[in-house]
Parts: structure tokens; sequence; C-alpha cells
């Protein structure tokens, strides 16, 4: 169950824990934090209109839904024993991983991969605050 927190503090929680932190792949972007504003009568149960909320929707998308163990992997998990800076910054990934845990209930990690340009795939961590409110964390990766 996420602790009880304000918006503005999860919002300053989660850009700081954030700070400095890449998903790493052939282009190392930053984390930002995202709200997704669903309409009255809108429905935000399913990736693909998760992904339309937050994206919108273009014919061609292909649209993956992921665990957050499996998004955190290559930064936690399989992170080069021998990179002394991947082992340095391990602790602040398993942070961040914890802090969304913690503060998000029903975390959920969405992949959309536009039809007009295969090579960038955006990512969005998300999940419901106290407030009912779907917050997260975006970035993007380049997979070539």
């Amino acid at each position: 169950m996420p602790d009880v927190q304000h918006g503005d503090t999860l919002r300053t929680e989660l850009e700081e824990a954030a700070d400095g932190l890449v998903y790493s792949s052939e282009g190392d972007m930053p984390f930002r934090f995202v709200e997704v504003d669903v309409p009255a009568g809108r429905n935000a149960g399913s990736a693909v209109e998760l992904a339309e909320l937050v994206m919108g929707h273009e014919l061609g998308d292909r649209i993956e839904e992921r665990t957050l163990d499996r998004f955190f992997q290559r930064h936690i998990e399989t992170s080069d024993p021998y990179d002394a800076r991947a082992q340095a910054i391990r602790p602040r990934y398993e942070s961040l991983k914890a802090i969304l845990t913690r503060s998000l209930s029903g975390t959920r990690v969405i992949r959309v991969i536009r039809a007009a340009d295969r090579a960038v795939v955006h990512c969005f961590i998300l999940g419901r605050d106290v407030r009912g409110r779907i917050v997260g964390l975006a970035t993007s990766a380049i997979e070539t």
C-alpha cells in the first residue's frame, strides 16, 4: 500500500531520486516526472488506453507492457559487476525503484514504439498516487 504523500512531495521525491540517472540504451535518456490527465468517463485500464492518454495513438504503434523488475533489470540485476561506475550508481536505481513501488499503487511500465520511428521507444512507469491520480516517470530508449 502506498505511503500517504501529497502530490508535490511525491513529485519532488521522484525527481530527486531520478536526478542524474538515465535509462541506458543506445542513447542514455533522463527520467522526467509525468502526470496523466484522465478525462471524466475515460478508462485507463489497459496498456493501450494508458498509452493513448499519455501520448495519443497513431496507426501502427506497438504498445508493450513490462514489469518494473524487468524495466530496471539492466541497471540493477544485470549491471556489469566489473564496471565500477555501474556498481557505484546501482543503489540509486534500487532506491528509485523502491520509491516507485512504495508510493504508487498498480505500477505499470508501458513502452510505446511509434510506427513512424521504430528506433525510439517511449517508456512510462505509471501508477496511482494516494489521491488516485496517474503519475510516474517517463524516459526514452533508442533501440536499433
